[in-house]
């Protein structure tokens, strides 16, 4: 990735010129925003206006990254998809990776099936806009009681 130069905070993700990702998964409280590469000339310029959005209750204010973070390579594997990719694939992929990664641990004593199962029907319910809440969790607990 080339090195780019200082530029202002916005919040026009449309203006930033540095790579993008969108975050889709985004951990309770959040919403989906997009992530993008802060170069470290503007770094702590970007962190502190972007905090200063949060604090006003804007939660889809573009978050600052490291410059060279893996998600901007990798973003499926961080539950977000390129910025401006409406690709069905990617995007359930995005989901299917952030549900296994949440539900480690929780999963120990369930076959691969049944995981899979709960993963997908998280993932389905995700695709059509449903807040699942805590369902895989209970799902998991609930199974592995079975």
């Amino acid at each position: 990735m080339k090195k780019n130069k200082a530029f202002p905070y916005t919040l026009n993700p449309d203006e930033i010129p540095t790579a993008k990702v969108l975050d889709i998964t985004p951990e309770c409280g959040c919403a989906v925003h997009v992530n993008y590469a802060c170069p470290n000339e503007c770094w702590r310029e970007h962190l502190e206006a972007w905090r200063r959005e949060c604090r006003k209750g804007n939660l889809t204010a573009p978050d600052p990254m490291p410059y060279g973070h893996l998600m901007f390579e990798r973003p499926v594997s961080y539950g977000c998809i390129p910025y401006g990719c409406t690709d069905p694939t990617v995007i359930r992929a995005a989901h299917e990776q952030h549900v296994r990664g949440s539900l480690h641990g929780w999963d120990r004593d369930l076959t691969s099936e049944q995981l899979d199962k709960i993963v997908n029907a998280t993932v389905e319910a995700r695709m059509r806009g449903e807040d699942v809440g805590a369902f895989p969790f209970i799902a998991c607990i609930a199974v592995g009681l079975e």
